[in-house]
């Protein structure tokens, strides 16, 4: 995680991610952590959209929706 901070301003989390010869900064509210989970593909249930990898469901039972962060670089 990077941090973006100039004097007499509020520190951004970051997220950074590299996609073969791209690379991307991306703000976020909050970064919760990582974990490992199984992406279930959503198929067609949400129509066209390609900034979405699938989805899984947490420990706590909450659905996550999975970005597809090689998309998000490259457009």
């Amino acid at each position: 995680m990077k941090w973006h901070s100039s004097r007499g301003m509020n520190r951004i989390p970051l997220v950074i991610v590299r996609s073969v010869d791209k690379i991307a900064a991306h703000a976020v509210d909050e970064i919760i952590g990582n974990q490992e989970v199984v992406i279930k593909t959503l198929g067609t249930y949400l129509g066209a959209m390609n900034h979405l990898s699938g989805a899984t469901i947490l420990g706590s039972g909450r659905v996550a929706l999975i970005l597809d962060a090689s998309y998000l670089v490259s457009h």
